[in-house]
């Protein structure tokens, strides 16, 4: 075989070679994806088996969720409504207002938020305890007494407010007073006591100082105002000065702005 021949059969076979070769190769390709696409399958149906009865079994769950759900919120809401009527009817049966706050049956204690205005004095039909009943009389001659609305009976205010568990009244402060029948010979007697006395003046010297503070606010607020209002006067001042300089385009400041200079600049003589 020359030498030509030779090349020609070398060549002709390895183009046979390299054909063969990418036949086997796309022929191991196509049976990879169908072997893929085939087990993509199998895992889907798996996918599909194992879903649907986890699906159907999801289903009652959330089915028994929503009725559970239901129920707790019927039940809760049934309590919500009931607890708001209960909190409606105590709200509607309590009287909220400054008379209910001041009433003097609400203990000791609650003298101190109405310092400034004393006494808690209703003008109100009193009830008959034993054929007796307070009367309105009895303010005027008592100012420190009061009638509890609550309790239907008489407190003293200035013993309220200086409440003492060792020293003070409790028949005055806690208990309460209606044994009207010897009414005013009791306020008399409770009157004269030293605990009584003491809480008066106290009372009266803490309304004093009280009324001392709110009149040097004043005096302060006042001073304050026209501090303000004399700081406007001298800035409104200076403004007007600096305007009318620029405007002329002179100078602000003079070369010498001692005692001694007898030309200290245009705005010290604008300003006098």
């Amino acid at each position: 075989m020359s030498d030509k021949s030779k090349l020609l059969y070398y060549f002709s076979r390895t183009s046979e070679n390299l054909l063969q070769e990418s036949i086997n190769t796309s022929h191991s390709t196509t049976t990879n994806a169908d072997k893929v696409n085939i087990n993509e399958a199998i895992v889907l149906s798996e996918i599909d088996d194992v879903s649907s009865p986890s699906s159907s079994s999801t289903t009652p769950t959330l089915h028994n969720q929503n009725e559970i759900y239901e129920k707790s919120t019927g039940e809760n809401s049934s309590t919500t409504i009931a607890s708001t009527n209960n909190t409606c009817e105590l709200l509607n049966n309590i009287p909220i207002n400054d008379s209910c706050k001041r009433d003097p049956g609400r203990g000791p204690i609650a003298a101190k938020e109405f310092l400034l205005l004393g006494s808690y004095q209703p003008n109100i039909k009193f009830p008959t305890t034993n054929h007796r009943h307070f009367c309105h009389t009895w303010y005027q001659r008592y100012k420190w007494l009061e009638f509890s609305e609550m309790t239907k009976k008489a407190y003293c205010f200035v013993c309220r407010f200086a409440y003492s568990e060792d020293q003070s009244e409790k028949g005055f402060t806690v208990d309460g007073f209606d044994n009207w029948s010897v009414g005013i010979a009791k306020f008399n007697k409770h009157q004269a006591a030293s605990s009584h006395k003491y809480a008066n003046d106290l009372w009266v010297n803490t309304v004093k100082n009280h009324r001392k503070n709110n009149d040097v606010a004043k005096q302060i607020n006042k001073q304050h105002e026209k501090q303000t209002s004399d700081n406007r006067l001298y800035l409104k001042e200076i403004i007007r000065t600096i305007i009318f300089l620029a405007r002329q385009g002179l100078a602000f400041r003079g070369h010498r702005e001692n005692d001694a200079s007898e030309n200290k600049g245009n705005t010290s003589i604008t300003q006098h």
